[in-house]
């Protein structure tokens, strides 16, 4: 879809100085540190105000960003989509339990792609009718994968979560910003999210459960004086 979202190379040119601006912009900021995708959301808003002055000026038409005749009926099926947010999980997970027991300091993102890239390897050697559905929903984990494991994420359950929901997000975007570049990112980047928004609403409602039956909510973690014996490590929330 490179040809009808980026009609030139002229046009290539302004999107790629918008997502450079956009990402010295999220450094020097420290936006989105630690988050699944921020490299991918970064260069996914860029491509959106690119796109924005490209539609403007009658370069590329509106239709890029959705059409009514794109609907998740006419690009969606049950297994391809089952299968995506499944390989979605599977990534997310895999790569969490290469990052968290390593036992050595990893790189963040090389071992998330590199572990997406033995499953897709393991997958074409099936020569599988969806493949390409198990492909994105393997790079949709990896992105995941990438996210801190010193923050929300710190297990692999958790990994796991935040790839399931990741994928769902995969399929309510499917019609829409078609080849817009850094859609994937931003597809992990909202899974992340999301997984934070339940985590932190559970949390809160358990709290003021808590509260209601007048219990201490430090004595449910640590006893009389709150505190947790033990040191915490991957796994542990």
């Amino acid at each position: 879809y490179a040809d009808r979202t980026v009609p030139t190379y002229a046009w290539a040119l302004l999107s790629s100085f918008l997502a450079a601006l956009s990402w010295l912009a999220v450094q020097k900021f420290n936006w989105m540190v630690g988050y699944s995708g921020r490299l991918g959301t970064t260069a996914f808003a860029a491509t959106n105000a690119a796109m924005a002055i490209m539609c403007g000026v009658g370069a590329v038409p509106w239709t890029v960003y959705g059409s009514a005749e794109r609907t998740h009926e006419s690009v969606l099926s049950l297994e391809p989509s089952l299968l995506f947010v499944l390989c979605s999980v599977v990534s997310a997970t895999m790569g969490a339990l290469s990052r968290l027991y390593a036992g050595i300091p990893v790189n963040p993102v090389l071992i998330p792609c590199q572990v997406a890239f033995l499953l897709m390897i393991t997958v074409n050697t099936t020569g599988y009718q969806y493949s390409g559905a198990c492909y994105n929903g393997f790079a949709l984990g990896a992105y995941v994968a990438m996210a801190s494991t010193k923050k929300l994420l710190t297990s692999v359950c958790a990994f796991g979560g935040a790839g399931m929901l990741a994928g769902l997000w995969g399929l309510a975007l499917s019609p829409y910003f078609v080849g817009f570049g850094g859609k994937g990112g931003f597809t992990a980047f909202l899974g992340y999210t999301t997984y934070w928004l339940i985590n932190a609403f559970i949390r809160g409602f358990g709290s003021l459960l808590l509260r209601i039956c007048g219990v201490n909510e430090s004595d449910t973690i640590g006893g009389e004086d709150g505190k947790v014996d033990g040191s915490s490590g991957p796994g542990l929330q």
